[in-house]
Protein backbone atom coordinates (compact mmCIF):
# COMPACT_ATOMS: atom_id res chain seq x y z
CA UNK A 1 0.00 0.00 0.00
CA UNK A 2 1.90 3.14 -1.50
CA UNK A 3 1.68 6.30 1.70
CA UNK A 4 -0.87 8.53 -0.03
CA UNK A 5 -3.12 5.01 0.66
CA UNK A 6 -2.35 5.02 4.03
CA UNK A 7 -2.39 8.55 4.69
CA UNK A 8 -6.09 8.93 2.75
CA UNK A 9 -7.44 5.31 5.02
CA UNK A 10 -6.15 7.15 8.68
CA UNK A 11 -2.80 5.23 8.87
CA UNK A 12 0.49 6.40 8.26
CA UNK A 13 -0.05 9.64 10.18
CA UNK A 14 2.80 9.01 12.78
CA UNK A 15 4.96 7.97 9.53
CA UNK A 16 4.44 11.98 8.50
CA UNK A 17 3.47 13.66 11.27
CA UNK A 18 4.61 13.78 15.10
CA UNK A 19 1.12 13.21 17.29
CA UNK A 20 0.70 15.54 20.23
CA UNK A 21 -2.59 14.92 22.76
CA UNK A 22 -4.86 12.00 21.89
CA UNK A 23 -5.78 10.68 19.10
CA UNK A 24 -8.27 7.61 18.95
CA UNK A 25 -7.49 5.96 22.52
CA UNK A 26 -4.05 6.41 22.68
CA UNK A 27 -2.44 9.92 24.28
CA UNK A 28 0.69 10.99 22.47
CA UNK A 29 2.65 13.35 24.80
CA UNK A 30 6.57 14.58 24.03
CA UNK A 31 8.39 15.51 27.86
CA UNK A 32 10.86 18.76 28.39
CA UNK A 33 13.54 17.01 27.83
CA UNK A 34 12.53 15.44 24.31
CA UNK A 35 11.45 11.69 24.92
CA UNK A 36 8.31 10.71 23.82
CA UNK A 37 5.71 8.50 25.25
CA UNK A 38 2.69 7.29 24.62
CA UNK A 39 -0.56 5.08 27.12
CA UNK A 40 -4.06 4.63 26.84
CA UNK A 41 -6.48 7.40 26.75
CA UNK A 42 -9.19 7.09 29.91
CA UNK A 43 -12.01 8.99 29.71
CA UNK A 44 -13.38 10.95 32.84
CA UNK A 45 -17.15 11.83 32.94
CA UNK A 46 -17.63 15.66 33.99
CA UNK A 47 -18.43 15.77 38.03
CA UNK A 48 -21.32 17.91 37.46
CA UNK A 49 -21.80 21.28 38.51
CA UNK A 50 -20.11 22.73 41.48
CA UNK A 51 -19.51 26.77 42.60
CA UNK A 52 -16.11 26.71 40.85
CA UNK A 53 -17.68 25.57 37.30
CA UNK A 54 -20.60 28.00 38.20
CA UNK A 55 -18.18 30.74 38.45
CA UNK A 56 -16.51 30.23 34.96
CA UNK A 57 -20.00 30.06 33.42
CA UNK A 58 -21.48 33.27 34.94
CA UNK A 59 -17.82 35.52 34.27
CA UNK A 60 -17.65 34.23 30.45
CA UNK A 61 -21.87 34.74 30.08
CA UNK A 62 -21.25 38.46 31.71
CA UNK A 63 -18.22 39.31 29.56
CA UNK A 64 -19.74 38.52 26.12
CA UNK A 65 -22.48 41.16 27.40
CA UNK A 66 -19.81 44.08 28.10
CA UNK A 67 -17.59 43.13 24.72
CA UNK A 68 -17.82 40.78 22.14
CA UNK A 69 -14.82 37.88 21.84
CA UNK A 70 -13.97 39.01 18.45
CA UNK A 71 -12.85 42.19 19.33
CA UNK A 72 -9.09 43.78 20.73
CA UNK A 73 -8.86 43.94 24.25
CA UNK A 74 -11.79 41.38 25.23
CA UNK A 75 -9.04 39.14 26.41
CA UNK A 76 -8.09 42.06 29.04
CA UNK A 77 -11.72 42.16 30.15
CA UNK A 78 -11.96 38.77 31.00
CA UNK A 79 -9.08 38.17 32.95
CA UNK A 80 -9.93 41.16 35.10
CA UNK A 81 -13.42 39.91 35.53
CA UNK A 82 -11.70 36.98 36.64
CA UNK A 83 -9.40 38.19 38.88
CA UNK A 84 -11.19 40.90 40.70
CA UNK A 85 -14.13 38.93 40.69
CA UNK A 86 -14.38 37.06 44.54
CA UNK A 87 -15.12 33.59 44.71
CA UNK A 88 -18.63 32.86 45.87
CA UNK A 89 -18.63 29.56 47.39
CA UNK A 90 -20.54 27.25 50.05
CA UNK A 91 -19.18 25.72 53.04
CA UNK A 92 -17.29 22.98 51.77
CA UNK A 93 -13.97 21.14 50.66
CA UNK A 94 -11.91 22.36 47.74
CA UNK A 95 -8.80 21.60 46.02
CA UNK A 96 -7.66 25.08 44.04
CA UNK A 97 -5.35 24.18 41.18
CA UNK A 98 -2.72 27.19 41.54
CA UNK A 99 -1.87 27.75 37.78
CA UNK A 100 -6.10 29.40 37.67
CA UNK A 101 -6.28 30.48 40.65
CA UNK A 102 -3.34 31.47 42.13
CA UNK A 103 -1.52 32.41 38.82
CA UNK A 104 1.61 30.24 39.71
CA UNK A 105 3.81 30.24 36.78
CA UNK A 106 7.60 29.20 38.69
CA UNK A 107 7.86 26.24 40.99
CA UNK A 108 8.85 27.82 44.71
CA UNK A 109 8.16 28.12 48.23
CA UNK A 110 5.28 30.30 48.60
CA UNK A 111 3.63 31.82 51.61
CA UNK A 112 -0.33 31.64 52.20
CA UNK A 113 -2.08 33.70 54.38
CA UNK A 114 -5.37 33.57 54.78
CA UNK A 115 -7.44 36.38 56.72
CA UNK A 116 -10.63 35.71 58.36
CA UNK A 117 -12.72 34.50 61.35
CA UNK A 118 -9.65 32.25 62.26
CA UNK A 119 -6.39 33.85 60.23
CA UNK A 120 -3.32 31.51 59.83
CA UNK A 121 -0.24 31.21 57.28
CA UNK A 122 1.70 28.45 55.98
CA UNK A 123 4.68 27.88 53.61
CA UNK A 124 4.15 25.37 50.83
CA UNK A 125 5.81 24.33 47.65
CA UNK A 126 3.42 25.62 44.60
CA UNK A 127 4.02 23.94 41.13
CA UNK A 128 1.65 25.25 38.34
CA UNK A 129 -0.91 21.88 38.79
CA UNK A 130 -0.59 21.74 42.51
CA UNK A 131 -3.63 21.66 44.13
CA UNK A 132 -4.31 23.59 47.16
CA UNK A 133 -6.86 22.06 49.95
CA UNK A 134 -8.70 23.83 51.95
CA UNK A 135 -11.51 23.77 53.95
CA UNK A 136 -14.19 26.57 54.41
CA UNK A 137 -16.73 25.35 56.79
CA UNK A 138 -18.27 28.64 58.42
CA UNK A 139 -20.05 31.53 56.11
CA UNK A 140 -18.17 35.19 55.89
CA UNK A 141 -15.56 36.37 53.92
CA UNK A 142 -11.82 35.48 53.55
CA UNK A 143 -8.57 36.61 52.29
CA UNK A 144 -6.19 34.43 50.95
CA UNK A 145 -2.59 36.58 50.22
CA UNK A 146 0.11 34.70 48.29
CA UNK A 147 3.71 35.97 48.58
CA UNK A 148 6.66 34.22 46.86
CA UNK A 149 9.53 32.71 47.77
CA UNK A 150 11.31 35.81 50.28
CA UNK A 151 9.18 38.63 48.54
CA UNK A 152 7.52 41.08 50.86
CA UNK A 153 5.43 42.12 48.30
CA UNK A 154 2.16 40.24 47.76
CA UNK A 155 2.31 38.16 44.90
CA UNK A 156 -1.44 37.99 44.34
CA UNK A 157 -5.02 37.62 46.26
CA UNK A 158 -7.79 36.44 46.18
CA UNK A 159 -11.10 36.24 48.08
CA UNK A 160 -13.56 34.16 49.02
CA UNK A 161 -17.08 34.70 50.47
CA UNK A 162 -18.82 31.27 51.87
CA UNK A 163 -22.47 31.90 51.75
CA UNK A 164 -24.87 29.44 53.19
CA UNK A 165 -25.82 26.27 52.05
CA UNK A 166 -28.48 25.79 48.70
CA UNK A 167 -27.68 29.80 48.41
CA UNK A 168 -28.16 31.11 44.50
CA UNK A 169 -24.17 30.92 43.99
CA UNK A 170 -25.11 32.50 40.41
CA UNK A 171 -27.32 34.87 41.41
CA UNK A 172 -24.61 36.31 44.03
CA UNK A 173 -22.20 36.61 40.92
CA UNK A 174 -24.63 38.41 38.62
CA UNK A 175 -25.70 40.84 41.59
CA UNK A 176 -21.79 41.35 42.16
CA UNK A 177 -20.81 41.47 38.54
CA UNK A 178 -23.74 44.27 37.65
CA UNK A 179 -22.82 46.61 40.91
CA UNK A 180 -18.85 46.50 40.38
CA UNK A 181 -18.35 46.26 36.77
CA UNK A 182 -17.05 50.27 36.46
CA UNK A 183 -15.00 49.86 39.35
CA UNK A 184 -13.57 46.30 38.11
CA UNK A 185 -12.60 47.53 34.44
CA UNK A 186 -10.50 50.60 35.95
CA UNK A 187 -8.21 48.43 38.36
CA UNK A 188 -5.11 47.65 36.53
CA UNK A 189 -4.00 45.44 34.30
CA UNK A 190 -2.54 41.84 35.92
CA UNK A 191 1.19 41.80 35.32
CA UNK A 192 0.83 37.51 35.37
CA UNK A 193 2.13 35.32 32.46
CA UNK A 194 -0.38 33.97 30.59
CA UNK A 195 -0.35 29.92 30.51
CA UNK A 196 1.18 28.30 27.78
CA UNK A 197 -0.84 25.65 26.35
CA UNK A 198 0.31 22.51 25.36
CA UNK A 199 -0.27 21.95 21.40
CA UNK A 200 -2.36 19.14 20.59
CA UNK A 201 -2.33 18.07 17.36
CA UNK A 202 -0.08 17.23 14.00
CA UNK A 203 2.92 18.55 13.71
CA UNK A 204 4.25 17.57 9.60
CA UNK A 205 7.56 15.60 9.87
CA UNK A 206 8.23 16.89 6.23
CA UNK A 207 7.53 19.12 3.38
CA UNK A 208 5.58 16.50 1.37
CA UNK A 209 2.48 16.78 3.84
CA UNK A 210 1.87 19.98 6.32
CA UNK A 211 -1.18 19.33 6.74
CA UNK A 212 -4.52 17.34 6.97
CA UNK A 213 -8.60 18.43 7.29
CA UNK A 214 -11.63 16.10 7.96
CA UNK A 215 -13.32 14.07 10.44
CA UNK A 216 -11.92 10.88 10.96
CA UNK A 217 -12.59 8.14 14.17
CA UNK A 218 -14.88 10.66 15.49
CA UNK A 219 -11.98 13.37 15.54
CA UNK A 220 -12.44 16.28 13.87
CA UNK A 221 -8.89 17.75 11.86
CA UNK A 222 -8.72 21.38 11.38
CA UNK A 223 -5.67 23.73 10.45
CA UNK A 224 -5.50 27.29 11.96
CA UNK A 225 -4.38 30.46 9.80
CA UNK A 226 -0.28 31.09 9.97
CA UNK A 227 0.03 27.56 12.18
CA UNK A 228 1.99 24.85 11.35
CA UNK A 229 0.00 22.57 13.77
CA UNK A 230 -2.98 20.40 12.41
CA UNK A 231 -5.33 20.55 15.06
CA UNK A 232 -7.48 17.60 16.51
CA UNK A 233 -10.76 17.62 18.60
CA UNK A 234 -13.66 15.40 19.71
CA UNK A 235 -16.78 15.36 17.65
CA UNK A 236 -18.23 16.67 20.71
CA UNK A 237 -21.74 15.80 21.52
CA UNK A 238 -23.29 19.29 22.90
CA UNK A 239 -26.68 17.69 23.47
CA UNK A 240 -25.74 17.77 27.76
CA UNK A 241 -24.37 21.16 27.69
CA UNK A 242 -26.36 24.21 29.25
CA UNK A 243 -24.80 26.34 28.23
CA UNK A 244 -24.57 25.47 24.67
CA UNK A 245 -28.63 24.15 24.61
CA UNK A 246 -29.69 27.95 25.61
CA UNK A 247 -27.16 29.42 22.89
CA UNK A 248 -28.83 27.71 20.52
CA UNK A 249 -32.52 28.45 21.67
CA UNK A 250 -31.59 32.34 21.90
CA UNK A 251 -29.93 32.13 18.26
CA UNK A 252 -33.15 30.66 17.02
CA UNK A 253 -35.31 33.32 18.50
CA UNK A 254 -32.89 35.83 17.19
CA UNK A 255 -33.62 34.17 13.63
CA UNK A 256 -37.70 34.05 14.13
CA UNK A 257 -37.31 37.45 14.92
CA UNK A 258 -35.25 38.91 12.16
CA UNK A 259 -37.70 37.38 9.66
CA UNK A 260 -40.95 38.62 11.01
CA UNK A 261 -39.23 41.96 10.42
CA UNK A 262 -40.57 44.45 7.95
CA UNK A 263 -38.34 44.80 4.74
CA UNK A 264 -38.16 49.00 5.61
CA UNK A 265 -36.58 48.19 9.11
CA UNK A 266 -34.22 45.84 7.34
CA UNK A 267 -33.09 48.33 5.27
CA UNK A 268 -32.66 51.01 8.00
CA UNK A 269 -31.11 48.58 10.23
CA UNK A 270 -28.28 48.14 7.34
CA UNK A 271 -27.73 51.53 7.25
CA UNK A 272 -27.30 51.64 11.02
CA UNK A 273 -24.68 48.60 10.47
CA UNK A 274 -22.64 50.03 7.83
CA UNK A 275 -21.70 53.32 10.09
CA UNK A 276 -21.56 51.07 13.02
CA UNK A 277 -18.94 48.27 11.30
CA UNK A 278 -17.28 51.32 9.07
CA UNK A 279 -16.14 52.83 12.43
CA UNK A 280 -15.41 49.64 14.32
CA UNK A 281 -14.19 47.00 11.53
CA UNK A 282 -10.57 47.60 12.63
CA UNK A 283 -11.25 45.82 16.24
CA UNK A 284 -12.81 42.91 14.39
CA UNK A 285 -11.42 39.87 14.09
CA UNK A 286 -13.32 38.84 10.78
CA UNK A 287 -16.38 39.47 8.89
CA UNK A 288 -19.52 40.88 10.07
CA UNK A 289 -22.99 41.43 8.26
CA UNK A 290 -25.99 42.88 8.97
CA UNK A 291 -27.87 39.77 10.05
CA UNK A 292 -24.87 38.92 12.26
CA UNK A 293 -24.56 41.94 14.16
CA UNK A 294 -28.30 41.26 14.63
CA UNK A 295 -28.13 38.25 16.38
CA UNK A 296 -24.61 39.67 18.32
CA UNK A 297 -27.57 42.56 19.88
CA UNK A 298 -30.34 40.02 19.86
CA UNK A 299 -28.14 37.62 22.59
CA UNK A 300 -27.54 40.61 24.22
CA UNK A 301 -30.79 41.76 25.77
Amino acid sequence: MSNRKKVLTGEGLLHFFEMHGRWGDTVYRQKRNGETEEYDYIYIPPSGESPLKMRTQVINSFANTVSNPQYQGYSNILRKLYYYTPYFITPGNYQLLAQTIFYIRETDIYTLLLSGQAGFSWQQKLFKRTKVNLSFNAEGEYVLIVYKGQDVDEYCRRKFIVLEDGADIKAAYSEYLNEYLAEILQKEELGFDRIKNYQRGLAPKTNLILGISGTYRGQVFYQRRNSKITFLRANYDHSANSQTQLFKQQKAAAIISWNGETEEFKRNWERKFNIWYARNYRIINWMMTPFMWYVSNYLRI
